[in-house]
Order: structure tokens, then sequence, then C-alpha cells
């Protein structure tokens, strides 16, 4: 019989590694029959992912194990390990698990290296609970002759759909619009700084702590009253604080790993697929308070959240309550007291305001040529606009100013009234200074505001069709 002696997880982006020595004969042939068992009976290993349409997972009637065997000579295994984190997975086509074999060296002394099995998967559809538990199918097959007993596993990854789609999702909108995240919560574990001179993705190996610090870390946490989980999570809410540099109370946010599968869904505990999401914790840091009040709060956060394990993030994304769009800037010049920029009534104050009068600045056509300006009548200059008030007489229609620099037309003047006399009006926004009537040639300048909100005592009506048409508000 096999016995495993080393476990190790290697995570990295996209791609986790678990791998192994082999204790005791090894049959090859045996070995990648039991695998082909695990998969005809597993339905996540004959799981893939499509784009065709809109996002979904496709379950495959029938896929192979993908199973390498490579020679101690040909490959090291740090060169092993660096080939197959490069390789990664093509998420479109089925079976994002596979194992590569590294036989025993040659001669097989006392101090010759066992074989090695390296077992790849991504981490979309399984978990480190679930591959250990592909592990005990495929043992229980290899012990059997490379043939595992049964049919194919139920419930399975479509049963947990069917369950989760009949769920009453009331109690658990009401607890996550409570406990979603406040924007001011620290979620950074560190401060930005300079460059590390390192490139590709990292690298995170975690073999587990050691039996003495285990006991001693179980100890502390069980004579407060919580779980040495609780304790980690405790450590970190203490980093994220640290990273924070603020002082005094601050709330702090992670995410928490749950198993997802202790639910009422009967045979749930069995189903290997990726049934856990990270669910958001937020706890409050305060550091004039004991650590154990702190230790009290995570447990008691995190069994308010193994309530509703099922919620993804997608989910509670939605449910959380939506927050206030930002106030808009408002204006602090003096002709800007009356009326917000950009209103439709206050077109004026945005007019004398050099914040926001960008907005209001019609880029220019190539077949137009640069933007002009169309000067019109109206109230002098440093006067807001009068509401409530509707003219029915409309401006004087002009033609385009001159530009400065540039030969070119000269305004219109007004009839009965010399050339240059009066005061200057303010330029009004122009949507298309190139329209003209389509009876009597004349410019007809339509402004972005309604027509309504220019009063004026000097407007005067075109005449015929060049008369603009009134907008109402």
């Amino acid at each position: 019989m096999t016995a495993v002696t080393v476990v190790t997880v290697v995570t990295v982006v996209g791609v986790e590694q678990l791998y192994w020595d082999w204790s005791g004969p090894l049959d090859v042939a045996r070995f990648a029959a039991a695998w082909q068992s695990v998969v005809d009976r597993e339905c996540v290993l004959r799981a893939c992912f499509e784009w065709v349409a809109a996002p979904r997972l496709v379950l495959h009637a029938r896929a192979g194990a993908d199973i390498a065997v490579c020679s101690p000579a040909a490959v090291t295994w740090p060169q092993l390990l660096r080939r197959d984190r490069a390789r990664g997975f093509a998420l479109h086509r089925p079976g994002l698990l596979r194992l590569t074999l590294l036989e025993a060296e040659p001669g097989g002394g006392a101090g010759a290296a066992p074989p090695r099995v390296l077992l790849t998967y991504h981490p979309a559809l399984l978990d480190e609970r679930g591959v250990h538990l592909l592990l005990r199918e495929f043992y229980r097959a290899y012990a059997g002759g490379g043939v595992l007993p049964g049919g194919e596993r139920r419930p399975d990854l479509r049963d947990h759909a069917r369950w989760l789609a009949g769920q009453d999702t009331t109690a658990a909108r009401q607890f996550w619009a409570r406990a979603v995240p406040p924007p001011r919560a620290a979620t950074r574990p560190g401060r930005p700084g300079g460059a590390t001179g390192q490139s590709g993705p990292g690298l995170l190996a975690h073999p587990g702590c050691g039996a003495p610090e285990t006991f001693r870390l179980r100890s502390w946490a069980a004579l407060r009253g919580a779980a040495e989980s609780s304790a980690l999570h405790l450590v970190w809410a203490l980093l994220l604080y640290r990273a924070a540099g603020v002082a005094g109370p601050l709330p702090v946010s992670f995410g928490v790993q749950l198993s997802g599968r202790d639910i009422a869904l009967p045979g749930a505990a069995g189903i290997p697929g990726l049934l856990d999401s990270p669910l958001p914790m937020t706890v409050t840091v305060d550091p004039a308070a004991p650590l154990a009040d702190l230790l009290h709060q995570v447990r008691d956060t995190l069994l308010d959240l193994a309530a509703y394990p099922w919620a993804s993030t997608e989910t509670i994304r939605a449910w959380a309550p939506a927050r206030p769009p930002p106030r808009r800037p408002r204006c602090r010049s003096r002709s800007c007291c009356r009326s917000r920029c950009g209103s439709c009534c206050g077109w004026w104050s945005a007019l004398r305001c050099r914040q926001h009068a960008g907005a209001f600045r019609r880029p220019a056509r190539a077949a137009e040529g640069p933007a002009q300006r169309t000067r019109r009548p109206g109230r002098p200059r440093g006067h807001p606009p009068q509401r409530g008030r509707r003219h029915r007489r409309a401006p004087h229609p002009r033609r385009p100013a001159r530009q400065r620099g540039r030969p070119g037309p000269g305004p219109v003047p007004r009839p009965g009234a010399a050339r240059g006399r009066g005061r200057r009006r303010p330029a009004l926004p122009v949507r298309t200074p190139a329209a003209r009537c389509p009876s009597s040639g004349r410019p007809r300048p339509v402004p972005d505001s309604c027509w309504t909100c220019w009063p004026g005592p000097r407007h005067r009506a075109w005449p015929g069709p060049c008369r603009p048409r009134r907008t109402p508000h």
C-alpha cells in the first residue's frame, strides 16, 4: 500500500500545485487507470468554460486524464516545477487538473529519491479541500485495481446550482446590506514603496506551521473562547491597521475563505467542486481596547458570515446598498452664487465661471473649420438671468464674429444703430454655428440652453421662417 510522506502546496497566479513522495511499489498503468476512473466519476474534472454568448460552465460527457511521466535523467525537480507553472491551463478545454509523475532515481539504493507526484489544478474549479477529496477517491480506485466502484457522483455541481436557485435570499440581503464594508475601511496590507527589481508571477509556499507552534496557537485561542483560525484573522487585521498608518479606531476589511459545504444540501460535504467563496469581513481595530475584545469581535463576525456561505462576491456586491454619487463642485465666484454651473437656467453663471467654461465649448469639426462664436444681445455684463419669465421675441441674427488674427466678415450691425455702438454682449455657446435658414439663407445660431432662459428687453423677432422654435422647460 502507499503512504503520503511529504505534502506541499505551491500557489502562483492562476495555478496551484500540490506534490508528495510515493512510498512503496508504483504501477504506472494502474496509476493512470485509477485517475481515469476518478475523471469518469467526477463531473468537475470534465468541466470547462465557454464565452460564446455568455460566460457559462460546460460539462462534457467524456474527458481523458492528463498524465505525464518524466525521467530524473531528463529533467530535475526544480526545472519540472518551473515548466509546469509556465504551462498554465486552457480554460476552454475540459480537464483543469493534470498530473506529472517523476520516476525514482535509477539504482534504488537507500539514498535514492522515491517517485514524486505533482498535481496541478486551476483554482477556478477546485480548492484544496476538493483536491483532497479527489485524492481519497484515487486511492480507493488504485487499491481496487484501477477501477472505482459505483457510477457518477451525485449530488454534484448541477445539484448544487439547483439548490442555490431555490434559496430565499431575503434574510441574506438584509444581512449583507448591514455587513458591507464601509468606504473608509483599510484594505491594503502594505504601503507604496519603490521598485523591487523583480518581475513575473509571485510564489507562495505554505507547508504549514510546526507542531509546537500549532499547539501554542490553538491553546491561546481556546483559552479565550475562539478557534485558531480566528487568531490568524486577528493577526491579519492588526497588519492592515498598521499599514494604514492612522491613529484611533479604524475599520479594516479583508476576505475570509469558508468551505461552503456546511449547507442544507444532503451530501454537499463530499462535492469536490469549488463551493467556497471569499466573503468580506469587517472589524474595527481600536488600539485602546484589549486584544481579547478584538478576538471576540472576529469570532462573532465569522459566525455571522457562516450563516450564508453560499453567497458569492458578485451577489454581495449586487445586494449592497447603492452609495450616493459624489457631489458636483459648486463654483465659488460671485456670478455663480445664485445657480449651479451647468444647469439649464444657470448657463450664464457657467459662462462667467472659468472652472466650468470648458464644458460649454464645442469641439470644432474638420469640415466646418475652427469653432466660432456668435454674439447676441441680452442683459448687460454681470446681471444674472431672471427665472420664471418667458419671452416670445427672439434675438436678432448675427453673423459669426471675426476671429482674432484672421480676416473675415464682421458682425452685422443692429437695425437702427451705428456699427460698434452699444455695449458688448457675452458670447453664447453655439451648437451648430453653420446652420442657416433654408428659405432666407441667414445664419441661425442655436444655443445649448432653451430660448426662454435668455431674458432681455431688446429681443427682436426674426422675420418669416428664421424665427427659432421655442423649447419648453
